[in-house]
């Protein structure tokens, strides 16, 4: 009964085995680019985009004529009574005389100065579109942080589970050769349960491993925008970048950090902002240009009817002289609110400088971890081999092989979790300076 738990077992095992291997490889690369491009999330604030630059027009500025055309009908019933001043006039006196209005234009209205305050809001209509372009970036960037820690996290599962294998492998092969002793005469059932329990206990621990795989390739599958339940196969890893210094990162945070872009946008806006309020104090020049047709008749007039049909146009000029220093408050608070963006920006150099310290630290860090981890691997691996020979000689006992094999199998996670720790530190040196999404 027992042998035949086994057999089936290692179908079950190279089954799953085969089917992972048979699955489509799909690398990081062309993961990002599938998020970048299909993720909703990113779609939608890519909305945001759209509507900035529908509304970033020289219309909305107030840069171009207003045009437009107008007409009317209006009749008029009353008793009129009009005397002149003169006598050679004679009086008019009638009730319920008939009057009629008929006028049509066309007009249209520019301004040919204002202080170049519609050139700014123009300029601050742009930079709308800049900051939901990096608003965009954003958010892109937040969800490739989550898509590359669950891919990395994937490569170091597959790889756990790969170590488990070997680990089961080597506990049949151990319950194999105590059946064989037990039958002989050579050991006791204790020996034989002690090995059954060890190879329960890996079962069980690949079971949660694989959970785990199932429950992040769920949420890589979200992130993409396919089916939860798609099947596919990571790379077999990622390589590690070894040679990041410290000044050149600080570098590209200054330029491609995008919260630091953010600081900077503020500041710009605020600068135009200021020349906004400081254009209301200078006048206002304003054309209104007009072609019109005009027709009124009446009974109890003078003039019977009178047409007007023709070209008029003025030019005003408007010039506030009081109200209420509301310009210069507002000139005040642009130019408070210019300063307060400055310093948001140190501010933010300085948290930049700091957290890019503590992540180069932590990958430094990382990376050696790792690399006294992996000098463990080759030590721990022969120390399994000569306790796999002194089990097999009957030098050492089935819990003594045991505890060689657990330490085989810790030294080989500690090593994948060292370099999946140094991956994930080098991501996140790459998110503080900029460089997750590639130049931009």
């Amino acid at each position: 009964m027992k042998k035949s738990i086994q057999i089936i077992f290692g179908i079950l095992l190279f089954t799953c085995g085969h089917a992972l291997h048979s699955q489509e490889v799909i690398s990081l690369d062309a993961l990002v680019e599938q998020v970048l491009q299909e993720n909703l999330d990113i779609r939608i604030v890519q909305k945001n985009v759209n509507i900035a630059e529908t509304q970033a027009t020289k219309a909305a500025a107030g840069q171009v004529p207003q045009v437009g055309v107008s007409g009317g009908v209006t009749y008029q019933n009353s008793s009129t009574k009009i005397e002149f001043a003169t006598d050679a006039i004679p009086p008019v006196d009638q009730s319920g005389a008939e009057s009629w209005l008929y006028n049509a234009a066309v007009q249209a209205t520019y301004n040919l100065f204002d202080g170049y305050r519609g050139r700014y809001t123009f300029e601050i209509l742009n930079k709308q579109v800049d900051l939901a372009n990096l608003q965009t970036l954003l958010q892109s960037e937040g969800i490739l942080v989550q898509l590359i820690n669950f891919y990395t996290n994937l490569i170091s599962l597959h790889q756990q589970e790969q170590t488990i294998r070997e680990s089961i492998e080597t506990s049949e092969e151990r319950i194999r050769r105590t059946q064989l002793m037990v039958d002989y005469g050579q050991t006791n059932q204790v020996n034989l349960l002690d090995a059954i329990v060890a190879l329960n206990q890996d079962s069980a621990l690949l079971i949660q491993v694989q959970n785990q795989t199932n429950t992040i390739f769920q949420q890589i599958n979200r992130l993409a925008g396919w089916d939860p339940a798609r099947e596919w196969q990571t790379q077999d890893s990622l390589p590690l970048d070894e040679s990041l210094d410290l000044e050149g990162l600080w570098q590209a945070t200054l330029s491609s950090n995008l919260a630091y872009q953010m600081a900077q946008w503020e500041i710009d806006v605020s600068d135009l902002e200021i020349k906004r309020s400081e254009a209301a104090f200078y006048p206002l020049v304003q054309l209104a240009a007009s072609y019109g047709y005009n027709r009124q008749t009446s009974q109890a007039s003078f003039l019977r009817s009178q047409r007007t049909l023709g070209p008029a146009g003025t030019i005003n000029v408007q010039m506030p002289i009081y109200d209420g220093k509301l310009r210069r408050q507002q000139l005040e608070v642009a130019k408070i609110q210019r300063e307060l963006s400055e310093m948001n920006l140190d501010r933010l150099q300085q948290d930049l400088r700091r957290d890019l310290y503590i992540a180069f630290d932590n990958y430094q860090q990382a990376l050696e971890l790792w690399r006294l981890q992996q000098n463990n691997v080759a030590a721990a691996e022969l120390n399994l081999r000569q306790n796999q020979e002194a089990l097999r000689a009957g030098q050492i006992n089935s819990l003594q092989f045991r505890t060689a094999q657990l330490n085989w199998q810790r030294v080989k996670e500690q090593v994948i979790l060292a370099r999946n720790q140094a991956k994930l530190a080098e991501l996140e040196l790459m998110r503080i300076s900029g460089q997750l999404l590639g130049p931009r």
